[in-house]
């Protein structure tokens, strides 16, 4: 079957079970594994700077639920099917492996590691905070947050002279 979005798409199965690898064997494993009539979707990812494929998850791939997923462990390259008990694999929603087959190029790997980035912290100012901009004329100056004055932008006050001055800058520059 392979990977690829047309493959992934066909089954009304809704779940995968993942398997563990022997060391280094996912591509044989999977060959393996499609001989045997599985579905089997291992993500991959290629760094353009030394034209190196290898596995995004190194040691795992996902093979579609099945009833016959016991002689999953004897195949060749394949270590085991992960299991929640001893009688029963742990099941993947096909909307999780859909998700990594979005993230595909056009040539079926997987772009860049957009998806282990950790969130951006939500930027949270109070009024009264003491804030600095990174860049610019006040950088290293510090000034009262007063508002947002929009998604982009705040407003801070500075004492200067013995009067306050209003100066707006994005938030992106504030620290």
């Amino acid at each position: 079957m392979g990977i690829g979005k047309l493959a992934i798409t066909k089954s009304n199965r809704k779940f995968w079970y993942a398997v563990q690898t022997h060391y280094k064997r996912e591509s044989e494993a999977r060959r393996e594994l499609e001989n045997q009539s599985y579905d089997v979707y291992l993500p991959l990812v290629r760094n353009d700077a030394r034209n190196v494929v290898s596995p995004l998850i190194e040691g795992y791939l996902f093979v579609r639920e099945c009833d016959r997923w016991r002689s999953i462990n004897g195949t060749r390259g394949v270590q085991r099917v992960l299991l929640n008990n001893p009688e029963t694999p742990g099941r993947i929603l096909d909307e999780d492996i859909q998700w990594f087959v979005s993230c595909e190029d056009d040539f079926g790997y997987v772009r860049d590691h957009e998806f282990f980035a950790p969130p951006p912290k939500p930027r949270v100012f109070i009024p009264g905070m003491s804030v600095s901009p990174r860049s610019g004329r006040f950088a290293g100056l510090f000034g009262s947050f007063v508002k947002m004055t929009s998604a982009s932008s705040a407003e801070l006050v500075y004492q200067m002279l013995n009067r306050a001055v209003t100066i707006t800058h994005p938030i992106d520059d504030l620290a």
